[in-house]
């Protein structure tokens, strides 16, 4: 639903879908992008899709829909990074984590990074997407285009498990 700040408006604007046995959860919103609201549902396999709607109300966008886990990692403009992880539904076990990027109208999906490491969105910085890897115990962070182009850069590696990306202020990549 989307309401007016003066409490008036009230609009309706997405029904879940349930399969014959209810398997359909919403699970929230998990962010906005231009006019849109993102947000993901997910089956009782714990494997959950994106998808945009306009907050005024309108057709609903499948941004990924695929067997893997999918979620949210940044808006950039008008492109949604998101993962994809393998996941195993018996056990719950995500593995491998992509990075793709797709346009709020779900057109133009492309691959930013299928790197064997997991990777976790850590925050933008212009049209930059900062990724945080584990290789060999330590996290390295890196920049990627999120129109995917440039390939990426490594920023820096961390010196210690107990370093930490806080948050990204301005152009500025916070670590403790």
């Amino acid at each position: 639903f989307s309401i007016l700040p003066e409490g008036t408006d009230l609009r309706q604007l997405t029904t879940i879908p349930r399969g014959p046995n209810g398997e359909l959860t919403f699970l929230g919103t998990r962010g906005t992008v231009e006019t849109q609201v993102i947000y993901s549902v997910f089956s009782t396999q714990f494997v959950p899709d994106l998808f945009a709607v306009p907050v005024t109300g309108g057709p609903v966008v499948t941004l990924a829909d695929g067997p893997e886990y999918e979620w949210l990692g940044a808006v950039v403009g008008s492109r949604v990074v998101y993962h994809r992880c393998a996941v195993n539904p018996s056990t719950l076990f995500v593995g491998q984590c992509d990075l793709y990027s797709v346009q709020s109208d779900g057109s133009g999906t492309i691959t930013l990074s299928t790197h064997p490491d997991n990777e976790i969105v850590q925050g933008v910085i212009g049209s930059q997407v900062i990724v945080r890897r584990n290789r060999s115990g330590f996290d390295e962070l890196y920049s990627i285009n999120a129109d995917g182009s440039g390939g990426e850069t490594a920023i820096l590696t961390l010196s210690a498990q107990s370093d930490f990306v806080e948050g990204i202020i301005d152009s500025r990549v916070i670590l403790t």
